[in-house]
This record gives structure tokens, C-alpha cells and sequence, in this order.
């Protein structure tokens, strides 16, 4: 049996929450609630759960605050929130789960079996210490992303990344210690993780960070020459945007 506290300030969403739960994951068993982050911390003294169901916008302070205030734990989260760009780029960048609010079952359920896995391989509690540590940073470059590789995760500053590559339905990801890591990721996966940073998608098979570009050779769409030596073709329809960009940087 899995034990879980839920936590969110609205009574309605947090009893729609454990109805949800309680109904639709049978091996689940809410033993606890709270409706504010001083309230979780007096549950979280007597009950300890496997997994904490948490709100992430909440008045004054957030699930993230609780997270920080608590410091080390020994249970998993699944964040629940309505569309918030920012705690789901954070909560995406360290491979934890989260829900959108109104609940979907199935998504629920594939949360809850991700749940079961991190329980047997410790892999949850890694990955949440390093969302603390991206809360904490003030350089964009110096936020961490979960690279998915066969013993489980491996997190890469985003500024030891040189450029993504397609490789079929998998990517390599270049570092600049000239390390290569292969991970079954698409290169649109990145793209949407990243946007709004210093890479820019360049071609179909491209999608690199414009602080390791050394130059452009002009073509029809030209090519860049990276930091690691690689010359990686651009496509005419990325030309544009990339001078662009390029101009911008320097």
C-alpha cells in the first residue's frame, strides 16, 4: 500500500484530489492533508508518506517553499497545479512528475506507476535535490536538466551542452568535455524543455546553444563551426533567425 498526504490550499480541489486518487489508484491510501505550507509541516511531523500530492501556487507561499523549508526527504512528490509555465519548466527540467489541474485518470495513474518504480530505485530523491538546487540558482546557465541515460538520469548544466543532434527516434547530446550522450529523446523534446534559452533549432537534425558558436561560413543556408570543431549544417529556412540571433549575442 502506498501512503500519501495531499496538499493544497483550496478545499474543494484538495478533496477533489484524494476522491481522485482514492477512487482510481486502489493500491493508494491518503492518509493525511493539509490546506497550507504550515499546515504540511505539522502532518509531515506525525505521518510519513510515500508520496506527497502538492499544489505548487499557494497564497503566500508555495510547494516549492515547502520543499525548501523541509529540506531532505525520504518520500516522492507529484506536483499538481493549474497551467503555470514556469513551475512546470522546473518541475520538467528534473524529470519529477506533475498533474494539471482538472486531473486526468490515466495521467494519474501513469504518475502513480512512476511513483512505484522510484520507490525501488531510490531514483525520485536524487532528481528533487536538484530542483531545489535549480530554485536556488540566479544564472540561467547555471540551471541543471535530467538527461535520461540507461542506469537512470545524469544532470548536465545547461552551459556544458554544445548542440542536440537527431539521431532516428534518439539524440545525442554533445558536451563540451567532447563527451557524447545518446538518449531516447526526440530533439523536439529539448526544444520545447529549453525554449526560451540560448539554443536555437537550426536544422532538422540541429538544435544547439548559441554561446559555443566560433563562426558562420556563409551558404545557401550556410553552416556554424561549433566550439568542439563540428561544422553543422544550417537550413535556408533557419538562416534568418539564427543571423539573427547571432547579431543579438554579439
Amino acid at each position: 500500500m502506498i501512503k500519501a498526504v495531499v496538499v493544497d490550499d483550496e478545499m474543494i480541489s484538495r478533496q477533489t484530489v484524494i476522491e481522485v486518487v482514492q477512487t482510481f489508484c486502489e493500491d493508494v491510501k491518503v492518509v493525511g492533508s493539509a490546506g497550507s505550507v504550515d499546515e504540511a509541516h505539522q502532518v509531515l511531523r506525525t505521518i510519513r508518506p510515500d508520496v506527497l500530492f502538492l499544489d505548487v501556487e499557494m497564497g503566500n507561499k508555495s510547494g516549492f517553499n515547502l520543499l525548501e523549508e523541509l529540506g531532505e526527504v525520504d518520500f516522492d512528490v507529484i506536483f499538481v497545479t493549474a497551467y503555470d509555465q514556469y513551475a512546470i519548466r522546473a518541475i520538467k527540467f528534473c524529470a519529477l512528475e506533475y498533474l494539471l489541474k482538472p486531473i486526468e485518470v490515466d495521467e494519474l495513474q501513469e504518475a502513480v506507476e512512476k511513483v512505484r518504480t522510484n520507490m525501488r530505485e531510490k531514483q525520485a530523491k536524487k532528481n528533487f535535490s536538484h530542483l531545489l538546487e535549480n530554485l536556488r540558482v540566479s544564472a540561467p546557465n547555471d540551471l541543471k536538466i535530467a538527461i535520461p541515460v540507461s542506469e537512470g538520469y545524469r544532470f548536465v548544466k545547461t552551459a556544458d551542452i554544445l548542440y542536440f543532434e537527431a539521431d532516428g527516434s534518439y539524440c545525442r547530446v554533445h558536451l563540451s568535455d567532447r563527451k557524447t550522450l545518446t538518449v531516447s529523446k526526440s530533439l523536439k523534446y529539448f526544444e520545447n524543455l529549453l525554449e526560451d534559452s540560448s539554443f536555437l533549432r537550426i536544422h532538422n537534425s540541429y538544435y544547439i546553444n548559441l554561446d559555443f558558436v566560433v563562426s558562420y561560413i556563409k551558404g545557401d543556408g550556410g553552416e556554424v563551426v561549433m566550439q568542439n570543431d563540428a561544422h553543422l549544417s544550417v537550413s535556408r529556412s533557419k538562416k534568418e533567425p539564427l543571423l539573427t540571433q547571432l547579431k543579438l549575442k554579439n
